[in-house]
């Protein structure tokens, strides 16, 4: 059984959501998840992004959250993340 994590990072345009969205549609896993690129506190990313960082409320570094600006709009980006778990209209969502 193989399970998928895509990590979709901040600066995804609509045309890297729709490659995204062929790519996993082609390349079928029994379990996938779609995450967003977050920078954790203490790591070494997260000290490389500190300055695009625009919000720091620790409850929403949760990897569901953009806690970086958006190359789209704050809720078209996750509406976009939100169509990609419908790829297999949710039959693999655990």
């Amino acid at each position: 059984m193989v399970r998928g994590n895509y990590v979709v990072p901040n600066d995804y345009g609509l045309d890297d959501f729709k490659a995204l969205t062929e790519y996993a549609d082609r390349n079928r896993v029994v379990y996938a998840g779609y995450t967003v690129l977050t920078p954790m506190p203490g790591t070494v990313f997260y000290q490389q992004v500190k300055d695009e960082i625009i919000d720091f409320d620790y409850k929403k570094y949760n990897f569901f959250n953009s806690v970086m600006e958006t190359k789209l709009p704050y809720e078209k980006f996750h509406e976009e993340i939100g169509k990609l778990w419908l790829i297999k209209k949710g039959k693999d969502v655990i």
